[in-house]
């Protein structure tokens, strides 16, 4: 409970680097989406579905053709990745 309480107050900016430098976000991505970001836009297709993998305070490390080859990517950078939805 006094866990719980602690969290609550942290400041935003405490929340955005909470795992920086260790953890790694996985999340699925369209093509559009992935262009819109300005990753390697000549390269994507707009109507695929790639596997986009973020910093703790939402930067985008990479942008990657399937799951497997993203959560390489986090272990290959000694980051921790975590699926998100």
């Amino acid at each position: 409970m006094q866990h719980d309480l602690e969290m609550h107050k942290m400041a935003n900016e405490e929340l955005l680097s909470l795992g920086q430098g260790h953890i790694a976000y996985l999340k699925k991505v369209t093509g559009a989406e992935a262009i819109e970001m300005g990753a390697f836009a000549e390269q994507m297709d707009p109507n695929a579905v790639y596997w986009g993998l973020y910093s703790a305070n939402g930067e985008t490390l990479a942008v990657c053709d399937s799951p497997a080859s993203a959560w390489a990517f986090a272990n290959d950078a000694d980051l921790v990745p975590v699926h998100t939805h």
